[in-house]
């Protein structure tokens, strides 16, 4: 590579670099679960009882609740990424929902009282038979 070809790469860079600056880097999954306020998409892998689900989770916000509200929720396991590697949080869920293995979630790993939002599924477009297909599940109660 030419000095010439060396300096038009770095004066393009240079000059990428404000404007990504200024636009920032700024994630929001489906127009309203930002990125910066703590959602990820995640499955959902296990639900049980506080002491069912998982012993050694990533996270775990069991470990807010009192003795009472252990007692009285349901916990889910939910998979998630953190730093490209896969990770597994405990979280309380909504009393009467129905949550199962499976379900794909927006779980919010910033704060443990936040409740799971269903995530959309795009079909597979290697799957011909679901071609155009969504699909989407919510808990349902």
């Amino acid at each position: 590579m030419t000095n010439k070809a060396i300096s038009q790469r770095v004066c393009r860079l240079l000059l990428a670099m404000p404007l990504l600056i200024l636009t920032g880097c700024q994630t929001i999954y489906e127009g309203k679960y930002e990125w910066d306020a703590g959602w990820r998409p995640g499955t959902v892998r296990s639900v049980g009882s506080a002491d069912q689900v998982t012993k050694t989770p990533f996270r775990d916000c069991r470990l807010a609740l009192s003795s009472a509200e252990k007692i009285a929720l349901k916990f889910a396991v939910v998979s998630y990424s953190f730093l490209n590697r896969p990770k597994n949080a405990v979280v309380p869920i909504s009393p009467g929902s129905t949550w199962t293995a499976g379900s794909p979630v927006y779980i919010n790993v910033t704060n443990c009282r936040t409740a799971l939002e269903p995530r959309v599924v795009r079909a597979d477009p290697g799957n011909k038979k679901n071609e155009l297909q969504l699909k989407l599940i919510e808990p349902h109660g």
